[in-house]
């Protein structure tokens, strides 16, 4: 109880100095400000649901970060694709959709949606995270996927292991290697 006591203590004063220092769109401006960000809209939304609560921050905060990573991306088909650009936009969309999804499951613990409608947005939610997922799947020709663990060779699988980790193309490497966690 007092971990989760001084987390919305922590999250409560977080909250107050980032509003008090940043409105949604220049805070987008600087380098400082997005990481800013980052950092309290994991912490903000993580806290909104595990506590069947919103995020504190309104909507328009995580809609601006998206906006802003997606206005970043360089599409130009004459370029190389632009995968840190792309990253970082599936990200911040991803943060979107953290907040969004805080927000519904917030009403329907309060009892404020029917359950019908809970579904319906629910469903969106869905058709949203499997169109990061697509995005995602896009960006891989399987050139940034593991296909060989030389480690297979020294442990071998064995009927006790419920997993296998040497599953070829179960791991992203080089420049997407960050979509593991």
């Amino acid at each position: 109880m007092g971990d989760w006591v001084n987390l919305v203590g922590h999250h409560r004063a977080a909250h107050t100095m980032l509003l008090q220092l940043f409105e949604p769109e220049p805070m987008m401006e600087t380098e400082l400000g997005r990481r800013i960000f980052s950092w309290y809209s994991r912490f903000d939304i993580v806290a909104g649901l595990m506590s069947g609560n919103e995020t504190q921050l309104d909507r328009v905060w995580f809609q601006a970060n998206a906006n802003w990573y997606h206005s970043q991306v360089d599409d130009d088909p004459q370029n190389d694709l632009d995968l840190d650009g792309i990253l970082a936009d599936l990200v911040a969309s991803n943060r979107l959709l953290g907040s969004d999804m805080a927000k519904l499951y917030a009403k329907l613990s309060r009892g404020a949606i029917p359950i019908d409608e809970f579904h319906t947005e629910n469903q969106k939610i869905i058709d949203r995270m499997n169109d990061l997922k697509g995005r995602i799947e896009s960006t891989n020709d399987e050139h940034y996927t593991i296909q060989y663990f030389p480690q297979a060779e020294n442990r071998p699988l064995t009927d006790e292991d419920i997993v296998n980790p040497y599953r070829p193309g179960g791991l992203f490497r080089d420049a997407l290697w960050s979509l593991n966690f």
